[in-house]
Order: C-alpha cells, then structure tokens, then sequence
C-alpha cells in the first residue's frame, strides 16, 4: 500500500481560499484512481518568494489550472529533517530547479 501525504498552496491575491479546496479534491481524485491512502493533509497560502512564479500568475490567475504534479520520492516517516532537506536539495540539483525557478 502507498501512503502519501498532500500539501497545497495558493500563491496569489488572484487566487482565492477555495483554490486550496480545489487543490486537495483534485489530489483525492488521483490519489482514489491510483489506490493510494492519504495519510495527511496539509495547506498554505503565501507564494514562498518565487518572483518568477508570482508574475507568471498575475498575468494569467487560471496559470496554476495547468500545474501537473509528480511525485519525486516517497521517504521513510523516521527520516530525519536534515535529512530530508539534504535528499531534497539534491534532487533541486539534479533536476535544474532552480534555473528554471518554479520548483
């Protein structure tokens, strides 16, 4: 059985509180198509300083519509934090994040 956990966002003053309801009926959905059990659910509002991100969205408020999602890696709940934050800086790194900027 996979468990996953699902956190959502929204990153603008365009956007409103429902886009986080939205974002988690959409991860349900998936999560029911693919036989996943949701373990937590987790929400924020904020942009996390990605500038580049932000303009794309004040631009074109829908941008977020396109958003696809993958999962990168699925870790061990005694991980530690630093840990965590290690296995994450390396798969920025690998993958080219931050030159593109919308990691």
């Amino acid at each position: 059985m996979i468990r996953v956990a699902m956190y959502v966002r929204y990153s603008s003053e365009h956007q409103k509180e429902s886009s986080i309801t939205d974002q988690f009926r959409n991860c349900e959905q998936r999560a029911a198509r693919e036989g996943w059990t949701i373990t937590a659910r987790y929400a924020r509002s904020g942009h996390g300083g990605n500038a580049k991100l932000r303009r794309l969205i004040d631009r074109d408020p829908a941008y977020p519509n396109s958003f696809q999602f993958s999962i990168l890696q699925i870790t061990p709940k005694t991980i530690s934090r630093d840990e965590l934050l290690k296995r994450e800086a390396r798969l920025i790194e690998k993958l080219g994040c931050r030159a593109h900027g919308l990691n």
